[in-house]
């Protein structure tokens, strides 16, 4: 009888085996670009919401198998040209694809997100200090696009305009602005809000603007004649939207009232 139960065994996870490889040979493999950019991606490269979200996708249904690959900011333009990738979840069409439409397609609006400023906190600062950011050294991260900078992420050129120093972590930059290395820094508002949770006696180092730097619209980027269009691709997201995992994923990552889609 143990001869017999141990077979059934065997022969059942040799089908849940089968039936698995089944679901993903029948699948469309959608390479997902993600480069540092919390909390869509984290600083570790493997937390955030774009692989909360892919999970997801990928949970509630089999025709596409979406797959994560981190790559620094600036690789991502010719990553996706060269259809090394197949599309981006969380970006702006400013943040230099306006001379790429040729090759890529847009979302609907996703969510929106922004940035703000932050200073050291000193006696004779106050918000008038962020009135004029030209004048300053600027704390901002490698590869990103900046309103102030007019959306020019060059490195070259935005030191030839400005006083500026360039990381590849937002505490990086945290640090900067509280040892007075830079005068200003650039930082994402869901990593502040992060940070000063995790580390609330940090908060009153920090004099933090009350206007954005910039305000994100944030769509998905697809390839063109990439494995799957915008049209699936929103009527996928749109299966998972109202589902109370997909709430708890959006929580998680303090951005549930940023979702607009």
């Amino acid at each position: 009888m143990r001869r017999v139960n141990s077979f059934a065994v065997w022969l059942f996870l040799c089908f849940v085996l089968l039936s698995q490889v089944s679901l993903l040979a029948g699948s469309q493999s959608v390479r997902v670009l993600a480069y540092p950019f919390p909390p869509y991606l984290n600083e570790d490269m493997k937390t955030g919401l774009t692989p909360d979200v892919l999970s997801l996708l990928n949970h509630y249904q089999n025709d596409y198998n979406f797959v994560l690959h981190v790559v620094e900011p600036q690789q991502r333009y010719e990553n996706i040209v060269s259809a090394k990738q197949d599309m981006i979840l969380f970006e702006m069409p400013q943040w230099d694809w306006q001379d790429k439409t040729d090759h890529v397609m847009f979302s609907r609006l996703l969510m929106k997100g922004g940035e703000v400023y932050i200073t050291k906190r000193t006696k004779d600062r106050d918000q008038s200090y962020f009135d004029q950011i030209k004048d300053k050294h600027i704390g901002a991260y490698e590869g990103y696009h900046y309103k102030f900078a007019d959306y020019n992420s060059d490195e070259a050129w935005l030191k030839a305009n400005f006083d500026i120093d360039l990381a590849n972590r937002h505490r990086i930059i945290m640090d900067w602005v509280k040892q007075g290395k830079v005068d200003v820094g650039v930082i994402t508002l869901a990593f502040l809000r992060r940070y000063f949770k995790d580390n609330p006696n940090e908060i009153a180092a920090y004099l933090v603007s009350q206007n954005f730097a910039q305000i994100y619209h944030l769509k998905a980027v697809l390839r063109k004649n990439g494995p799957i269009s915008v049209e699936n691709f929103e009527k996928i997201l749109s299966g998972i939207k109202h589902t109370d995992r997909f709430h708890r994923l959006l929580e998680k990552n303090g951005i549930l009232r940023q979702w607009t889609f």
